[in-house]
């Protein structure tokens, strides 16, 4: 999701000040956010709790690998800590790794369709449980987004278009190419110029980390990203969850 709101939002295809998106979709990287929403789905289940582990055995895994992931943000220590983990091990926008996701997907389609034995169905009998962890969530994101700005993590200040010391390190995990001769990267309310050797597509996402000097980022380090690739494979995993757990009368036998 946090991913999907940051790529939405840099497209401008969002009706919503990007500057308010950033509060709400960054605490969604992080153990805490993940458990809530583990617990919130799980009161849509008929048996809570083998449910619930199963949702947060999948979010914790689906979590570690955008840890992972290029042009991904994970506050792992939140609400405690707004401390950025991120570790770019792969990239969307290799091909290989498309691929590999593609065929995963596949993969769990087809086992889909084969007759399977279990017990864990939609139900709404405590759906309505599922308001105090989104309560709880709700929260701490609204009592914390004052914090996030004053710690100024992910450079907030200076993509909210605020003053920037010179010479001080910016990283944009996710901007969009608005411009590529000179190179300008969009991120939030702030449009910088960004000098990197190579030739980068309009309408490109990319990471970049670089010295900010005379109103331009230097970059050290700048990695095209292909984040609605990551979507696209995000949104079709979730299809495939709501088929998982709807029962297939001809294939799932279990209780109800």
């Amino acid at each position: 999701m946090t991913a999907a709101l940051g790529t939405l939002s840099d497209f401008n295809w969002l009706p919503i000040d990007p500057g308010h998106i950033v509060f709400f979709a960054l605490p969604l990287g992080s153990p805490f956010s993940i458990t809530c929403l583990a617990l919130i789905l799980a009161c849509w289940m008929n048996r809570f709790w083998p449910a619930f582990g199963l949702l947060l055995g999948g979010l914790t895994s689906h979590y570690l690998l955008d840890i992972f992931q290029a042009g991904h943000v994970e506050i792992p220590f939140y609400p405690f800590s707004f401390k950025i983990i991120n570790l770019p091990l792969f990239n969307y926008a290799d091909q290989t790794v498309g691929w590999i996701s593609f065929t995963a997907l596949i993969i769990l389609l087809v086992l889909r369709f084969c007759p399977m034995q279990r017990d864990i169905w939609f139900s709404f009998k405590r759906a309505w449980m599922s308001i105090f962890p989104a309560v709880l969530l709700a929260i701490v994101i609204i009592a914390n987004g004052p914090r996030l700005l004053n710690e100024n993590k992910f450079d907030l200040q200076f993509l909210l278009g605020g003053p920037v010391p010179e010479n001080s390190v910016i990283t944009i995990y996710s901007g969009k190419a608005v411009q590529s001769h000179p190179l300008i990267v969009k991120k939030l309310k702030r449009q910088v110029e960004v000098v990197w050797p190579e030739t980068i597509l309009e309408g490109n996402l990319v990471f970049v980390k670089g010295k900010f000097s005379n109103n331009k980022i230097i970059a050290e380090s700048l990695l095209r990203l292909a984040a609605g690739r990551k979507i696209i494979f995000s949104i079709l995993a979730a299809l495939l969850l709501l088929v998982y757990w709807i029962k297939i009368p001809f294939l799932d036998n279990g209780r109800n």
